[in-house]
């Protein structure tokens, strides 16, 4: 068998699943990631999408307050003690939340006499 014998072909499989990725992960793009999700939904086979995080969500999902503690590492023991019962907001309303990088327009006017830091 080559390449091209499984290109395009998915597994079948019952076998629970975790699959977890970053909102903002540039080597596995939330895009795509959702599209393999869509093959993967039989009981058990999970899709957890973590907001604000980027590629490597074990140790890049950090949550307010616990800094060292990771969403994705508390979801994948949740699913290591019952695979079929992952909560999927278990931990995302708890993520540090991102930073706001577009500023104030009182900021963009008194740096650079613009209504924005970024035009």
């Amino acid at each position: 068998m080559c390449w091209g014998d499984w290109h395009g072909k998915w597994a079948s499989t019952q076998t629970p699943l975790l699959l977890l990725n970053g909102e903002l992960d540039g080597t596995t793009p939330a895009a795509a990631a959702r599209k393999v999700a869509d093959r993967f939904t039989a009981p058990g086979q999970h899709y957890i999408e973590i907001p604000g995080a980027a590629h490597g969500t074990l140790v890049g999902s950090p949550l307010a307050g616990a800094p060292d503690d990771h969403c994705a590492m508390q979801l994948l023991g949740d699913f290591i003690d019952d695979p079929q019962g992952v909560p999927p907001d278990r931990c995302r309303a708890d993520l540090l939340k991102s930073i706001d990088f577009g500023g104030t327009q009182e900021l963009a006017q008194w740096a650079f006499a613009r209504d924005s830091l970024w035009d």
